[in-house]
């Protein structure tokens, strides 16, 4: 429950945000898994 309400914050506060800017490094031209999970939880 507790990681639900940082992940709550967390997409308040890039969604009130002017720019976003992810820097990864490429495995196998893709982006690792933890930052897809992130986008696909309602980026």
């Amino acid at each position: 429950m507790r990681s639900v309400k940082r992940m709550e914050g967390i997409r308040e506060d890039i969604l009130n945000s002017d720019m976003i800017v992810f820097t990864t490094p490429l495995y196998y031209y893709g982006m690792p898994a933890q930052l897809k999970t992130i986008l696909h939880l309602g980026l």
